[in-house]
């Protein structure tokens, strides 16, 4: 179920936007941060360079920080700052509001005693029994580098209006980190990046939220997530993997790695209830790797339309959820040697490769299911299963469509067995040796329990 979803619109000048910050930190005073910005220069958050009136004032201003404001950054447009922070600076969320997008470093002074301590906010969302008390930070465009430590029990709401928001610091906020638009990249880079452990994900409605994981390929981000609504998520940058559990609801949820040639591994479990698709995508030859045994109820689709670079790749037995069926639409499935059953049909939309990896068994057990394409059994050895159940008869137009070893030639060689098994019949020239041998030779794959 879609709780809420906050969505906020930039206008060329910004008052529905600030209309709606002041409305979602009512208890909250702004307070604007200088406009007298040098390129490259460093400033402090903890001194007096911060005022309560209105953010086009030229400045410098003469008061400091007030505990528990919203910080605006009017200064420095087109530039790069850093404004460094002393002590553990208590406040409600920051918006980086500049005409033309810069780059904004928040960094500890070097003493190792400098946080932002969010503070939280009413209930953005409710969901598990876990209840997102996020502020908002607004990058309006520009780069906002968040190196400090983020703490408190307040949480990060990524907001739209583009650029990027970098969670750099060893955090240990607890409010959790809610996605709410697909114009923003919140980038990270360390285990922490997203809090305590307790401090959950949400994805909330967006078409893609994007994840860029700008350190290395080791990041291991242990912070449950949960669905809220209608989502896609899209992870770029570096490889990842996410340990903790995802909850999908009853969502249609689409999974995407953009990463060029990366791996993000999936390791907590997937679970979810309904009967909406899990679709897993991609543009440049990313693979998303299942390392637990999911649980969700809907189908499985590899690839989407026009998003067909994609390998979803399977780390344990059963990985992909035993669910209402599968369906290859033009991406890889490899199966990297384990076995897997499907409760459900195999289709076929768009021709893709499967890889068994190794010598295993892959199973359907579902009636029917669309077939158009090309399925590609591309690794296919006489020691593989590939058995689709006895009650999905495929027409002989759709065995003429499975080639192996993804030779072409091998098109119209397969034939589908009393079982359900699909076995290749040789090439005609060697099935005439076999015969003059007496041997009458049928390359098969036997049926084993997975």
């Amino acid at each position: 179920m879609h709780l809420t979803q906050k969505s906020l619109k930039l206008s060329s000048s910004g008052l529905c936007l600030l209309a709606a910050i002041f409305a979602n930190h009512a208890k909250a005073q702004s307070q604007y941060f200088t406009t007298s910005i040098t390129t490259g220069d460093t400033y402090s958050w903890d001194a007096a360079n911060w005022s309560v009136s209105g953010g086009t004032s030229s400045g410098p201003f003469a008061s400091t920080w007030t505990a528990g404001d919203f910080a605006r950054f009017y200064g420095g447009a087109g530039d790069t700052y850093t404004v460094t922070v002393n002590a553990a600076e208590s406040m409600s969320g920051l918006y980086d509001d500049v005409a033309t997008a810069n780059t904004l470093n928040i960094n500890d002074a070097g003493g190792g005693t400098g946080s932002l301590s969010l503070t939280p906010d009413t209930a953005q969302a409710s969901q598990n029994g876990f209840s997102w008390l996020t502020q908002g930070f607004l990058t309006g465009g520009s780069v906002v580098n968040i190196n400090a430590p983020i703490t408190g029990t307040g949480g990060v709401e990524e907001e739209s209006g583009g650029g990027h928001l970098a969670l750099l610091g060893n955090n240990s906020y607890t409010g959790g980190t809610l996605f709410t638009s697909s114009s923003t990249f919140v980038d990270y880079n360390n285990n922490n990046s997203f809090g305590a452990v307790a401090s959950q994900i949400g994805y909330d409605g967006t078409t893609f939220s994007i994840m860029n994981n700008i350190g290395p390929s080791t990041v291991n981000i242990p912070n449950a997530v949960q669905v809220i609504g209608t989502t896609g998520v899209n992870f770029i940058g570096n490889s990842a993997t996410m340990s903790g559990t995802w909850a999908l609801g009853a969502n249609t949820v689409n999974i995407r790695n953009n990463g060029v040639g990366t791996t993000e591994t999936l390791a907590g479990v997937m679970s979810g209830t309904g009967a909406n698709p899990v679709t897993f995508s991609g543009l440049n030859g990313g693979t998303v790797l299942l390392t637990a045994m999911n649980t969700y109820t809907g189908p499985t689709v590899v690839g989407s339309s026009g998003d067909t670079s994609i390998t979803l790749a399977l780390g344990v037995a059963n990985a992909i959820a035993d669910s209402t069926g599968l369906t290859l639409a033009g991406g890889t499935l490899n199966a990297r040697g384990f076995n897997q059953a499907v409760a459900g049909a195999l289709g076929l939309t768009a021709s893709s490769p499967l890889y068994f990896g190794g010598v295993n068994t892959i199973s359907f057990t579902g009636a029917t299911a669309t077939w158009t394409g090309t399925l590609n059994l591309a690794d296919w050895s006489s020691a593989d299963t590939l058995q689709v159940g006895t009650s999905q008869v495929l027409t002989s137009a759709q065995l003429a469509d499975i080639e192996f070893d993804g030779n072409a030639a091998t098109l119209g060689t397969a034939v589908q067995l009393a079982n359900g098994d699909i076995a290749q019949v040789p090439e005609p020239s060697t099935l005439l040796l076999g015969l003059a041998g007496g041997l009458g030779v049928l390359r098969t794959i036997r049926r084993r329990m997975a």
